[in-house]
């Protein structure tokens, strides 16, 4: 009898101790995991009966974990049960829309939770012992390759996985390859990569795969081609450029004269948009042997170098994010200073000028500008010649500002620098969805990847993973109580889109406590985190709540910054802003 086998999700260590317990008793076993990009990682080699996850997890709410898994060809049908953080039935049914099999709300019994558990894996044990029978005992004795050619003979279907931090596939249809994964990569160029891990750990899955076939060809043909193209690779990789290095094209001139095959001009095209050999590597559709024949090809040509140091990396965003003029010079990053402007005249964007906000505000809708000569193409201007620059905009506070920013950062990419063309790590534009406080955390994160040398390309990939588990908060007050009493506060979450709801205060209940409790909801509190109080003109407040906080996550680090008249425009007088994420493993 197949044993079931279940993935974990919690970031709750107590919680976590008491869903075991119930499994083990069941003779489960058990795939642990706190976070979604743990989780994904296990799945991709363990192939679980359940995934029995939180509601929220230290790098986003379950909603990720379930679109990752229904968007999958291979895991949309595993079941996912969720431990929903509120009982209303209003919120359990969302999270069953959003793609939830079943939904169990926190104060769950065990003879319910394993009950339900049953029966969402029953079906699941049942396929895959029927899917199991005439593969036990075979696969220990057979290598990669030898279990391909087995299979040719018995004209089988399957799937085979193969260890590793990246996601490695072959796909068999009736003793046929129709299908390989290396990473990004698909097709026959990612065959060869698969191929090329001869020792790698494997998993086998009898099924048949109903999935668009992306490589055709004689089977024995295909290993034969593989076997000769990994073999030159591998004796004449050490005189390959390595993957960590950057390719620049020194010659556009040259390279726009010279009649090319489609498969150079491809190869060159690739080039442009991804300077990086491992990105190159992996976005020309070309097996790897051929994609290093045309980089050598190009170099002896005098049409491109390679480029064994990164150029330090520039950090340019703007003053909405509150941080400060000060402190983003010390972390060396550069800005561009707003100002708000409307027919009653103009506001630099600085705490010490909220207070003619009011007064202006009464003269008109305000706009968002920069002083004439001093906007982000101006910066970039100054800083390509000898750094990458990566601009972080914020979320589009004022549309029209955005939007400005953006043509202008489009047509200096287009145009280029100094009459040459810019290479696509030469100047990088990232929007980034957040404003004031959110900012001020990916701003800060970036700066200390650029201060640790890390690459652009590593720099943009390090804040989309962290942009998942970034948590901004707003908290606006309300309306006042009867008589003059409290005024109360509404707490939403802002999603990089849009404010979401979460909970509007009650008479006589404290702020600081619903923020805390929030926050515990998806975080341990043994787990280090950081955090960033802003606030609008309320500085009393962000020092209580600060205090407060810090007494609950003793471990957490914490800033409180005074917003500016762009961000307090935008939020209102009195609105406080939290982030906080968890430090990272």
């Amino acid at each position: 009898m197949t044993v079931r086998n279940l993935l974990l999700v919690h970031p709750d260590h107590e919680t976590k101790r008491r869903i075991s317990k119930l499994l083990l008793d069941h003779d489960c076993e058990i795939i642990p995991a706190r976070t979604t990009r743990q989780a994904l990682g296990y799945i991709r080699v363990r192939s679980p009966h359940l995934v029995l996850t939180a509601e929220h997890l230290p790098d986003g709410d379950v909603e990720n974990l379930i679109q990752s898994l229904r968007g999958s060809h291979e895991w949309n049908l595993v079941p996912i049960l969720v431990l929903a953080a509120d009982a209303n039935e209003t919120h359990l049914n969302a999270l069953e829309r959003a793609g939830a099999t079943a939904v169990l709300p926190s104060h769950w019994d065990s003879d319910t939770m394993w009950e339900m558990i049953r029966t969402l894996t029953d079906v699941r044990v049942r396929q895959e012992e029927q899917n199991a029978l005439g593969i036990s005992g075979q696969l220990a004795r057979f290598g990669i390759v030898e279990l391909i050619q087995e299979m040719a003979k018995e004209h089988g279907s399957g799937l085979i996985s193969i260890d590793g931090a990246l996601p490695m596939k072959i796909y068999l249809r009736a003793g046929n390859i129709v299908h390989a994964q290396h990473g990004i990569t698909i097709g026959k160029k990612a065959l060869f990569r698969c191929l090329r891990i001869a020792d790698a750990a494997y998993h086998f899955k009898g099924a048949v795969f109903d999935l668009e076939a992306t490589i055709e060809g004689d089977l024995n043909q295909l290993i034969q081609e593989a076997r000769a193209s990994n073999q030159k690779l591998m004796a004449n990789f050490h005189q390959m450029p390595q993957p960590q290095h950057r390719i620049k094209i020194v010659s556009w001139e040259q390279m726009d004269s010279i009649k090319f095959t489609a498969e150079a001009r491809a190869a060159l095209e690739v080039i442009k948009r991804y300077p990086l050999v491992r990105d190159y590597l992996d976005h020309l559709n070309l097996p790897d042997l051929v994609c290093f024949e045309y980089l050598i090809t190009f170099k002896e040509r005098g049409l491109i170098d390679i480029i064994t140091q990164h150029r330090p990396t520039a950090i340019i965003s703007d003053s909405s994010c509150d941080l400060g003029f000060g402190q983003l010079d010390q972390l060396n990053v550069q800005y561009v200073t707003l100002r708000l402007t409307n027919d009653g005249g103009e506001i630099a964007d600085s705490p010490r000028y909220l207070p003619r906000l009011n007064e202006l505000g009464k003269k008109g809708t305000f706009k968002i500008s920069h002083l004439e000569g001093h906007g982000i193409a101006d910066k970039n201007a100054s800083l390509v010649p000898d750094k990458d620059c990566l601009n972080l905009l914020s979320a589009p506070i004022d549309p029209a500002y955005q939007s400005l920013c953006l043509k202008e950062l489009e047509k200096m990419t287009k145009i280029g620098f100094n009459g040459q063309p810019l290479m696509a790590n030469e100047l990088v534009t990232w929007v980034s969805g957040q404003f004031s406080v959110g900012l001020a955390a990916l701003i800060q994160f970036a700066a200390q990847a650029a201060a640790s040398g890390d690459a652009i390309e590593t720099i943009v990939e390090k804040l989309e993973r962290f942009k998942k588990r970034l948590h901004v908060l707003y908290i606006f007050p309300a309306t006042k109580g009867l008589l003059g009493g409290k005024a109360t506060f509404e707490i939403q979450s802002w999603t990089g889109t849009e404010f979401k709801n979460l909970v509007k205060l009650g008479k006589g209940e404290e702020l600081a406590d619903q923020l805390i409790k929030i926050m515990t909801n998806r975080y341990s509190t043994s787990t280090p985190i950081q955090i960033l109080i802003g606030h609008a003109g309320a500085e009393k407040q962000g020092q209580a709540l600060l205090k407060k906080i810090n007494q609950t996550f003793e471990q957490g680090k914490s800033q409180l910054l005074a917003m500016g008249p762009v961000s307090t425009n935008h939020l209102g007088l009195g609105t406080i802003g939290l982030a906080f994420y968890e430090e990272e493993n």
